[in-house]
């Protein structure tokens, strides 16, 4: 699980102490009918990757360098691209990313993310600077087997206005294991078997404004518990620790008024694919 930053947000991250907040990247783009590969098996084509099914996936033929292209209308604000459920890392597969902004077209591609390798095959999230793009490229360099990728989601994120405001549990040790026991009538222990994991964590958030709740966290607090997303904790300090998941509950912001306004305090409970 990592975190990618273009080289011209690393600065303005630290300045503005956004980068020590939790991200959540749930606004998303891809479609089935706006995502097209190079390459791809008939079985597993790049329309998979318009759905948040991470049981389907596109699956690429070839290992030869390619691409995989997102068209949008050029009007809605673009900052990161995710990807989750993918062989990139284990494969070591570069990926870049490039874009053509909205009315800059005959410039040919803008490069936001250049030649990375992922390290493992966890969620990422890939960040960059705001813009208005025509059309999101990821290009990749397979080495050791074609690339596969579940979910892609390409948007805008959210950078929470405060800080989680109470202890957690570090992603990486958030897991939720049920194991069946196998033992012999004399006894003795004969194994055990995992017959599901997955990772729940949870996150409380006090003396938020409410007209920020609203503005950029309402639609999140409607869509969530059907729609899943990617999240940072600590993107700063643990850029390792991305998820992929989804919200076990709604979220019910407590309101105060205080000198300053109001301000809500709420917790999101989440569940992430192991």
């Amino acid at each position: 699980m990592t975190i990618i930053i273009s080289q011209n947000m690393v600065v303005a991250s630290a300045q503005s102490g956004t980068s020590g907040k939790p991200w959540f990247a749930w606004r998303n783009y891809v479609t089935r009918g706006n995502v097209v590969a190079q390459f791809e098996n008939p079985l597993f084509p790049a329309s998979n990757l318009g759905n948040t099914n991470t049981a389907l996936s596109w699956r690429s033929t070839s290992l030869d360098e390619q691409t995989v292209d997102v068209e949008l209308g050029g009007s809605a604000p673009i900052d990161y691209i995710a990807v989750a459920r993918h062989n990139l890392g284990s494969t070591f597969c570069e990926i870049s990313v490039e874009a053509l902004i909205s009315g800059l077209e005959n410039d040919g591609y803008v490069e936001l993310i250049n030649g990375q390798y992922l390290g493992s095959d966890e969620p990422v999230i890939i960040r960059f600077d705001e813009i208005y793009p025509t059309r999101i490229r990821v290009k990749l360099k397979p080495q050791e087997a074609p690339p596969q990728v579940a979910i892609l989601y390409v948007g805008k994120l959210t950078v929470m206005q405060r800080g989680i405001a109470q202890e957690v549990v570090p992603l990486h040790f958030a897991y939720k294991t049920e194991v069946t026991t196998g033992r012999a009538e004399s006894g003795d222990f004969l194994g055990r078997i995992i017959t599901d994991q997955s990772k729940n964590v949870s996150y409380t958030f006090e003396m938020v404004d409410y007209s920020w709740f609203k503005r950029e966290f309402g639609d999140f607090a409607k869509t969530s518990l059907t729609q899943p997303f990617f999240f940072s904790w600590l993107p700063k300090l643990y850029p390792d620790e991305v998820g992929f998941g989804w919200l076990n509950t709604d979220i019910n912001p407590d309101a105060a008024h205080y000198a300053g306004g109001i301000q809500v305090n709420f917790t999101l409970d989440i569940s992430t694919i192991a």
